[in-house]
């Protein structure tokens, strides 16, 4: 059973148009002009459970539109969407308690009170038995380091642990999906380490499927295993993240280990490139497809592809997206 399946799922934005000065707030007063932005255009995509997706694009792609259709704060204009069986714009009650959601830039926490205040509502409002309510929460701080700040008002915490409290109030009630909207915004090195592992955990433990937006790529590929690629509304790619590549520049690295201090023979430098790594180890980035049959393989030891930087691939992706829309206007 696919746990989220988007057919041509279409949602536009109103926007309001204003030109500057007394008169023409005047003017819009009695008559406003009014534009549509596309931000989900056609989506189409079938998710399954315990899989683990990343959701990736610049500002404005629509991956937060996206979340937000899928849990119901705003609903379709066009084709259907479905998540663990319901249609979430009804926000039906079995459907809320199975999912959690979380906005990097919202916190569910109260700002003068301790976190704890905060789990105890959540566990009335979900219904949550004591006992397991208590182990899933020693379980949630020892994960995320949080254990002596449980008592502390929320004023008083770093952005960082506020962040990780926000996100065990998301998955205290152990939601079947869980979608998160830049989860790590603001948060320290080590701290990012702490979620990645968490989620890997929860995921691995519950089963539950992940839906990830972020900006920062690590966090992509800490724990995503699959990603969409969304550009001005729709889906550029769906597929492992270890196959992402740009196609137009399908540049692959290798790690060679020759037999010799030299390149291996039929080496051929006007489309390879190569690094010296040590002295018996060269890496050599072929800028074609990767077809490596030119060289000698008796002269190499091993060959190891190394994965496709995703920054580098992101930004060739957007490069090209931009390079086509100012082709068009």
């Amino acid at each position: 059973m696919d746990v989220i399946t988007c057919k041509d799922l279409k949602y536009s934005y109103p926007v309001f148009n204003k030109e500057p000065g007394f008169l023409n707030g005047l003017k819009d007063f009695f008559h406003r002009e009014i534009s549509y932005v596309k931000a989900i255009d056609g989506v189409n995509c079938q998710i399954g459970q315990g899989e683990l997706i990343g959701l990736l694009g610049e500002n404005g792609a629509g991956k937060t539109t996206l979340m937000k259709l899928l849990s119901g704060i705003l609903t379709p204009q066009g084709g259907e969407v479905s998540v663990l069986g319901y249609a979430p714009q009804r926000r039906e009650h079995a459907f809320l308690q199975d999912i959690g959601v979380m906005f990097g830039q919202k916190t569910q926490l109260i700002w003068d009170l301790p976190a704890i205040d905060t789990f105890n509502s959540l566990k009335v409002i979900y219904g949550i038995e004591e006992a397991a309510f208590k182990k899933d929460l020693d379980f949630l701080l020892e994960k995320l380091n949080l254990k002596d700040k449980l008592f502390v008002p929320v004023r008083k915490l770093s952005l960082g642990q506020i962040v990780k409290f926000n996100l065990i109030a998301t998955v205290i009630h152990r939601p079947k999906l869980l979608m998160l909207d830049e989860p790590t915004i603001g948060v320290d090195i080590l701290s990012q380490s702490n979620i990645h592992d968490f989620l890997l955990s929860y995921n691995q433990i519950y089963g539950s499927t992940i839906l990830l937006s972020s900006h920062n790529t690590k966090d992509i590929r800490a724990v995503a295993k699959r990603i969409l690629f969304l550009d001005k509304g729709q889906v550029l790619y769906d597929g492992p993240l270890s196959q992402f590549r740009f196609s137009d520049n399908p540049q692959h690295s290798y790690v060679l280990r020759t037999k010799t201090d030299s390149l291996p023979a039929g080496f051929d430098g006007s489309r390879m490139r190569c690094e010296k790594i040590d002295i018996a180890s060269y890496r050599i980035s072929v800028q074609t497809s990767g077809d490596l049959s030119c060289l000698d393989f008796s002269d190499i030891t091993s060959i190891q592809e190394e994965e496709s930087d995703l920054d580098e691939t992101l930004k060739a992706f957007y490069r090209a997206q931009n390079k086509a829309r100012g082709q068009d206007s």
